[in-house]
C-alpha cells in the first residue's frame, strides 16, 4: 500500500452560495451572507439549564433555540467557538459544532420587517418580537431559525442544503425594496 501523505493536498474553500450572488452594490435593505462564521449549538444536560444559561448569559452571539437549547454565533472563523463553550461549561452541557452545517444571513434595513412578512408566519412588530428574541419558524416551507439582533436587523440561521432555496426566497421578497446580497468578508 503506498503512502498517501506525501500527495499534495490543496482545498479552495468556496462559500456554497458565492456563484449566485448578484451585486457588489449595497443597497439600503441588504443582505449579508456570512462568509464562515464559527457556530455552535449548546444543549444543556438534564438539570442543568439555569446553570448553563448564567454562563452563557453573559457572551455575546447567544440565540436561544429553545427549552434547553442555545445556538453561539461568532463571525470569526478563527474563533474555535465549540472548543471554547465545551471547556467553559464542562459536564453543564453538550456543545456541537455546526459552523459546517449551517449558513448565517443577516437581513436589514428600514423594510427587513415587511420583506420577511412576504414568507414568514409570525408577528415581526417590535413590541411583540423584541430585541433578542428568535426561535425556529417557516419562510416558504424552510426551516430556519430567526432571531431579531437589531432595530432593523434579523439573523436567519438554516442549514446549508436549504440555503440556496431560502437566498432565492428572500430575494423574491425583497425585490420590491430592491434588496441586495452580498458575502461578508
Amino acid at each position: 500500500m503506498s503512502d498517501l501523505s506525501s500527495l499534495p493536498v490543496a482545498f479552495d474553500w468556496q462559500h456554497p452560495l458565492s456563484a449566485i450572488l448578484t451585486s457588489d452594490v449595497r443597497a439600503v435593505d441588504h443582505l449579508e451572507i456570512l462568509a464562515r462564521p464559527s457556530i455552535a449549538r449548546v444543549i444543556a444536560a438534564a438539570g442543568e439549564s439555569v446553570a448553563v444559561a448564567a454562563i452563557l448569559g453573559g457572551m455575546a452571539g447567544v440565540r436561544a433555540a429553545g427549552p434547553q437549547e442555545w445556538i453561539v454565533l461568532d463571525d470569526d472563523p478563527q474563533a474555535a467557538l465549540p472548543a471554547r463553550l465545551a471547556e467553559r461549561l464542562g459536564s453543564l452541557a453538550f456543545v456541537l459544532d455546526a459552523g459546517d452545517g449551517e449558513v448565517c444571513l443577516r437581513l436589514s434595513g428600514p423594510h427587513c420587517r415587511r420583506i420577511l412578512a412576504k414568507g414568514v408566519g409570525l408577528d415581526l412588530h417590535p413590541d411583540v418580537f423584541g430585541l433578542g428574541d428568535g426561535g425556529f419558524v417557516l419562510c416558504h416551507a424552510i426551516r430556519m431559525h430567526l432571531s431579531r439582533t437589531g432595530d432593523n436587523l434579523f439573523e436567519m440561521l438554516v442549514p446549508r442544503s436549504y440555503a440556496t432555496s431560502l437566498l432565492d426566497a428572500l430575494k423574491r421578497m425583497g425585490r420590491e425594496f430592491d434588496l441586495s446580497v452580498g458575502l461578508s468578508g
